[in-house]
């Protein structure tokens, strides 16, 4: 906690990256002294980017082939969660209409829509015609290729007759950050796809994990530590100069910030000068709560949930300044068993994609 208060003050200036950054701990009243505060600051873990890996994904290849999986826990990502606006808004204390609504459960496949019982029976053979063709939707370009660049609630309606409602949380396992009306068809299929063909392969019931004690940072430190035992070397703290890449016959020459200069053959990375239109709204907020209604049992036999995800569709949030519909806003929710936080408390990850129009 510390430490992202320090970078924090850092980043205060803004960056390329980031901008606006605070952070806030709400202090109790003495005369409510008793109510829960946060623990000491090393309790804590904050990932600026956390993810899920699904079982299907090649990135969960390379940990295996590389052996580093070896090194790491992973925890099982549990229910996924979409908020649906009840029918009717209630009305608040100011006579204004406040919104009103239900976390629905997203089903994980054909047996969770044939045990849903608030759905009829035009909506589950809708869901189940659509089931049916993602599970190798690749063999049927005829189907969806000339709807690739059209919305995806769109194709579901006229193709499958999936009504409105059913929509959100097909859209939800998208994790499209942009709004339904922007995600498309040829961006939705595969992700929808690949998160139902990782169901089961590491256990009943869920199909994503995540890693123990921090995310991509423990994964970056296992994978140096490899490394070295393989006899490369890693060196931290040192950039690229300005113009710091040649191209020569043995591969790029590299010239550091220190005026050292390496060559390599393969360099990764990304180039912090590239432009965007799109500006990504996080936030990170430590409760004190297990937030225990979010971990239900997955399956028989199956491990204990360390995270769920929370998907409020695009729509489904307003703001008294914002008048066109905002994107979606996914919330990944995670338990103590991460190790991120102290038992009895849980921690989550906001994130929210502001389209500059």
């Amino acid at each position: 906690m510390q430490e992202a208060e320090e970078w924090s003050q850092r980043m205060s200036g803004g960056t390329a990256a980031f901008s606006n950054v605070t952070v806030s701990k709400p202090q109790p009243a003495e005369a409510d002294a008793s109510r829960p505060t946060l623990s000491y600051s090393r309790a804590y873990t904050l990932a600026l980017s956390p993810q899920l890996i699904y079982a299907r994904s090649s990135f969960l290849q390379h940990l295996v082939s590389s052996r580093v999986y070896r090194q790491l826990d992973f925890l099982a990502v549990g229910s996924w969660w979409v908020y649906a606006p009840n029918a009717e808004d209630e009305t608040s204390a100011s006579g204004q209409a406040a919104r009103s609504g239900v976390l629905m459960k997203v089903p994980n496949g054909r047996e969770d829509v044939f045990q849903d019982h608030d759905l009829d029976f035009k909506a589950k053979r809708a869901l189940m015609k659509f089931l049916r063709f993602i599970g190798d939707y690749e063999q049927q370009p005829e189907v969806w290729e000339e709807h690739r660049q059209q919305p995806f609630p769109a194709f579901l309606s006229r193709h499958f007759k999936v009504p409105a409602a059913l929509q959100g949380p097909l859209l939800a396992l998208t994790l499209s950050p942009s709004r339904s009306d922007h995600t498309t068809t040829e961006y939705a299929l595969p992700r929808i796809a690949r998160h139902l063909r990782s169901i089961g392969i590491f256990g009943a019931g869920f199909g994503a994990v995540i890693p123990k004690w921090g995310g991509l940072a423990e994964i970056t430190q296992v994978a140096c530590r490899a490394c070295a035992v393989g006899g490369g070397v890693y060196v931290l703290g040192k950039g690229l100069a300005s113009e710091g890449m040649e191209k020569t016959e043995g591969g790029t020459k590299l010239r550091l910030k220190d005026g050292e200069a390496v060559t390599a053959k393969w360099i990764v990375g990304g180039s912090s000068s590239t432009q965007t239109d799109d500006t990504y709204c996080r936030s990170m907020t430590v409760a004190s709560s297990a937030l225990t209604p979010l971990f239900p049992p997955i399956a028989e036999e199956a491990p204990p949930p360390a995270a769920a995800v929370v998907v409020f569709p695009s729509g489904s949030l307003s703001l008294a300044s914002q008048t066109s519909e905002l994107p979606p806003v996914h919330i990944v929710v995670h338990s103590s068993d991460t190790g991120e936080c102290p038992a009895g408390q849980s921690k989550s990850h906001q994130l929210f994609l502001h389209l500059l129009l």
